[in-house]
């Protein structure tokens, strides 16, 4: 199969938006009340990379996304907050060894489970006609049409990028 026939393909309700949007909002009042200031501005930090990455190089600059149903600014936005935001500052409550990690886990671990269902069942109750909103990128414009790692088709290579320090193309 061609690298740039494969689709990473997304697919939400409004209403899945709406929650998480809701759950982040709590998630970031807790980490203030609690005093977790570093972990919000991990998250936080971490939220916008993702956002400079999704937005800026795959979206403006290879324009492999596509959207339909919605923004894809304010799309790419959320996602990029939600996944950054939550797993950065999950990862630092980690790395800090909190106390109560094991509720900090809990509480995201949780919520990545119940979202899904609660807006299914909102939707399905209080909106059936809604349509979802539906993100994809295609991986040619920066894998290459041959699959290999645009580093690796720099140096005409096959063998796609060695780790760091090592040359395994020889």
């Amino acid at each position: 199969m061609d690298v740039s026939d494969v689709i990473a393909r997304r697919e939400f309700m409004p209403t899945y938006i709406r929650l998480d949007v809701a759950f982040l909002i709590g998630f970031a009042a807790l980490l203030v009340w609690r005093r977790k200031y570093m972990t919000l501005l991990v998250g936080l930090v971490m939220g916008g990379v993702y956002f400079a990455v999704d937005y800026g190089a795959f979206n403006l600059l290879t324009h492999s996304r596509s959207i339909s149903g919605g923004s894809m600014f304010w799309v790419l936005l959320w996602m990029s907050v939600s996944y950054g935001f939550t797993n950065f500052s999950w990862l630092w409550l980690w790395l800090s060894r909190d106390r109560h990690l094991a509720e900090w886990s809990m509480l995201i671990l949780v919520w990545w489970f119940c979202c899904p269902l609660m807006s299914q069942t909102f939707t399905a109750r209080f909106a059936s006609g809604m349509q979802p909103i539906v993100i994809q990128r295609t991986t040619g414009a920066y894998h290459g049409g041959d699959g290999r790692h645009p580093v690796a088709q720099a140096y005409g290579r096959s063998c796609g990028v060695p780790p760091i320090g090592m040359d395994t193309c020889r």
